[in-house]
């Protein structure tokens, strides 16, 4: 059973990576979401700054909140996405809007995130004042390891945690939400001072059904070969092939949903 979906992931993911590869990118901010006509404005990042499109989207356009499904009332101006388009007829008609500005959704009461963050901010308060950040603190809803890649557009960043004894290292993805508390030598960060090689300790919650960074700490200088990228081609690349896996998983869950339902 676990080599049928390890191989079901693998066709999908290499399906969802051909299609992807037919469409266009375009990430951003939305400006405008206009309800009547089901279109969107974004103004584009990084070398698109400035650049202001406006998308068609219909019944086949695939939204996502996060990783969960979302419609396209869900979307809002100054939402962050990534849209993946094809021009039809001289307009620009969305595929897929992926939302990565994570925002927080009404929880159900006694589920609401707020309470586990409020025990996630001590972690400032383990290491003795004015000391670097000691031995972190281990528990389930902590990662320590070293930074490995910061995601400004997806604000997600990548951590390499060392294994049990004899174990490989464990690799871990995080989306980092807007209003997570990110600190280096008991100082504030921005999410964009974060450097790879850097040691770091992150608090974790579940918000939306999955996990994120509740609080990071920073501590300890980027190493030489961690600074250096892999090329931009291959950064390009193994990211497509990550972006088609999560899609791919989060079809078979859903398939594993359906069938678990009661009928």
């Amino acid at each position: 059973m676990r080599i049928l979906k390890i191989f079901s992931i693998a066709v999908i993911a290499l399906f969802m990576a051909a299609s992807l590869g037919r469409a266009d990118e375009f990430r951003g901010k939305i400006t405008k979401v206009d309800t009547a006509k089901k279109e969107v404005v974004v103004e584009g990042r990084g070398s698109a700054r400035g650049v202001a499109l406006g998308f068609v989207v219909n019944a086949d356009t695939r939204i996502q909140l996060g990783r969960e499904p979302a419609k396209f009332e869900d979307l809002q101006e100054g939402d962050r996405v990534r849209l993946l388009f094809e021009n039809r007829n001289n307009e620009r008609v969305a595929l897929a809007i992926m939302d990565l500005s994570l925002r927080p959704r009404p929880a159900p009461a006694g589920n609401a995130p707020g309470g586990n963050a409020s025990g996630g901010n001590v972690p400032g308060g383990n290491p003795p004042a004015g000391n670097p950040p000691a031995a972190p603190v281990t528990g389930p809803n902590t990662i320590a390891g070293k930074l490995i890649r910061v995601g400004l557009t997806e604000r997600e960043i990548v951590i390499i945690s060392p294994g049990a004894p004899g174990a490989k290292e464990t690799e871990t993805t995080l989306l980092v939400p807007s209003d997570v508390k990110i600190t280096r030598d008991q100082k504030t960060l921005k999410f964009e001072e974060l450097k790879t090689g850097e040691q770091v300790t992150i608090h974790t919650e579940k918000r939306d059904g999955h996990l994120v960074a509740a609080t990071i700490q920073s501590g300890g200088q980027p190493s030489a070969a961690a600074a250096m990228p892999p090329p931009p081609s291959e950064n390009r690349r193994i990211e497509k092939i990550r972006q088609a896996l999560k899609i791919a998983d989060w079809f078979l869950q859903q398939m594993d949903e359906q069938r678990a339902a009661p009928k």
